[in-house]
């Protein structure tokens, strides 16, 4: 009873196993059918849609009217290999390896190989440009990435860096110090001691302090020659800094004010040396003469002006003088041109005349006056102005590069090397 129930359930799989398989062979022959309907009216899109859902039911081209169909319609949408893949197949199933329809394939098999084969050759070409490519990528890489550390090379490393004066000359400032590059790139003072700096005309003043120096070192723009000055101890005996120090002028003179002194000391940058009265006697002689000053001692440098008795402090030239107190080192103010006083409460510092102009200083702030005491404008910086072909560029903060143009065309600069634009570079490194 067992074994009969079993075999008449492999019986009713069977029979519906074979129905399936029969519906989709029909199915998938009705798709044929529209395939090739379609192709024969040169709808190729439609006779491949039809084609490949009727694949999908069959597994494979069966019949060599299948595999020529696949075929043709393979070679028409121009995909050659699956064309000649159904050509092959198509070649084994047929029976008559004379008729038309071989022969014609036959003819179609071989143009299929020429196609395959230019289209290999051009995959070929293809991968081979590719790779020629990546490599000449990865070449430009290779020389942008060394081009760029080149570059970086040039780099100067400043806080800040002023504008060039007319003899190629710019201020830097580095962790709060300053210094002097050219416009070569070659740096004069290294930016490494001085907290403060005086500039004018041409001449720069680096103090290792910015109040009260102790060091002083002096720069010549148009010689390109600097040196320290003297140590205070020999140009004011009880001193110990510089104390108060003034603009450097066109006459190459400066004054400082020095600490326990009652002198205003000028200095000749060029020379070198203080500036000394030749002959203080005659000049006592000359203010009294003149009504500059009632009375005076030679021995102590004492005058007295309008019943007050001062220290003489020095000539800053104009027939401009300091005066200290009597007794102390303070500063009590100046003897004018016009004979008139200039109390120190008016302006605290003087420099020195040049031109008809001194550097006057109140409440920390920098004025201009003639050798009468009136205001008057600010004297022009004498060089001011770069007429030179170097440029700067400020690259990030703190990085700068210099750059020129030569024969018309852009370089980098760094003293004696430099280098030309990365379009240059690369034009010259084909």
């Amino acid at each position: 009873m067992g074994i009969k129930r079993g075999f008449s359930f492999f019986v009713m799989f069977f029979l519906v196993v074979s129905q399936y398989a029969q519906t989709n062979e029909e199915i998938a022959g009705v798709y044929l059918r529209k395939s090739e309907e379609s192709y024969n009216t040169l709808k190729v899109d439609k006779s491949l849609m039809y084609f490949e859902k009727a694949l999908k039911l069959i597994d494979s081209a069966r019949t060599a009217k299948t595999a020529r169909l696949g075929s043709l319609i393979h070679y028409e949408k121009k995909n050659y290999k699956e064309a000649k893949r159904y050509a092959k197949k198509y070649f084994s199933l047929a029976k008559n390896k004379s008729s038309d329809k071989y022969i014609e394939l036959l003819d179609l098999y071989v143009d299929m190989e020429e196609k395959i084969a230019k289209e290999e050759e051009e995959e070929r070409i293809r991968i081979e440009a590719e790779r020629k490519k990546m490599l000449e990528l990865k070449r430009i890489d290779s020389l942008k990435t060394l081009w760029k550390k080149q570059k970086e090379s040039l780099n100067f490393s400043f806080d800040t860096l002023y504008s060039f004066n007319k003899y190629g000359l710019a201020l830097v400032k580095k962790d709060n110090k300053y210094g002097i590059i050219d416009d070569l790139g070659y740096v004069k003072v290294t930016p490494s001691e001085y907290e403060n700096v005086k500039s004018f005309d041409g001449y720069f003043l680096f103090l290792d302090k910015k109040e009260n120096p102790t060091k002083i070192f002096s720069y010549n723009s148009k010689t390109k020659e600097g040196y320290l000055l003297p140590e205070i101890e020999s140009l004011s005996l009880l001193s110990t800094n510089y104390g108060k120090v003034m603009l450097p002028r066109g006459n190459s003179r400066i004054v400082f004010y020095p600490e326990n002194s009652q002198q205003a000391i000028v200095f000749d940058l060029d020379q070198k040396k203080k500036v000394v009265i030749s002959d203080i006697k005659e000049l006592f002689k000359s203010l009294k003469k003149n009504d500059f000053i009632d009375r005076y001692k030679e021995d102590d440098l004492e005058i007295k002006i309008q019943g007050d008795w001062y220290r003489f402090g020095g000539h800053l030239g104009g027939n401009v003088y300091a005066l200290f107190g009597e007794e102390d080192t303070v500063l009590q103010g100046y003897l004018l041109s016009n004979k008139q006083i200039l109390k120190s409460t008016d302006y605290l510092y003087l420099g020195c005349a040049y031109k008809g102009k001194l550097e006057a200083e109140k409440n920390g702030e920098i004025y201009w006056i003639d050798n009468k005491g009136e205001e008057v404008s600010s004297p022009k910086d004498m060089v001011i102005g770069y007429g030179g072909e170097t440029k700067v560029e400020s690259v990030a903060p703190g990085v700068y590069q210099f750059y020129k143009l030569i024969k018309a065309k852009k370089y980098f600069i760094n003293k004696d090397d430099k280098l030309e634009t990365l379009k240059e570079f690369l034009r010259k490194n084909k």
